[in-house]
């Protein structure tokens, strides 16, 4: 673990600025890391000492938690990390937001059923998505999971019917 490297250094100082542009562009209380970490599921110690550049020992699960909370694009900090320091530098938050492809409650749910450790990047991804949804598409969206964990609430229900 290096302290304040001046590469960590600067990937915080990215961090820090793309958290406060995504204050700006979608949720205004983010300015809070709290309530970022919290609403991404994220944890707080982690998250803070990535923004100031404090460790470097993180593994690749991580990355991808952070990467989606910040909405980077998928492998942006491990090729920032290996020198291609423009990645995460100006990387407009819509322009990111198009190149991930829209994600069903549908396909979420097929792909982590059991609760895991992945299941907390899954409900990450969930959130983030729900909050780019217009009202309609929340509402569907809402009506389509609560379709879908009951189908897999009643496949694993032994009581016959």
């Amino acid at each position: 673990m290096v302290a304040n490297d001046p590469v960590w250094v600067r990937l915080g100082d990215l961090l820090q600025s793309r958290r406060k542009s995504l204050t700006r562009a979608v949720n205004a209380d983010w300015r809070f890391r709290r309530r970022f970490v919290d609403d991404h599921l994220l944890d707080y110690r982690t998250t803070s000492d990535l923004e100031r550049g404090d460790r470097d020992n993180y593994d690749a699960r991580t990355y991808a938690r952070i990467e989606r909370a910040y909405m980077l694009k998928e492998g942006a900090i491990e090729s920032f990390l290996a020198g291609e320091t423009e990645v995460l530098e100006e990387q407009p938050i819509v322009e990111v937001s198009e190149s991930r492809a829209p994600v069903t409650a549908e396909e979420l749910a097929v792909e982590r059923v059991a609760v895991t450790q992945d299941f907390e990047v899954v409900l990450a991804a969930v959130r983030s998505q729900y909050a780019q949804m217009t009202d309609e598409e929340r509402d569907a969206a809402r009506r389509q999971m609560i379709e879908i964990l009951n189908e897999i609430d009643d496949r694993s229900d032994p009581t016959p019917s």
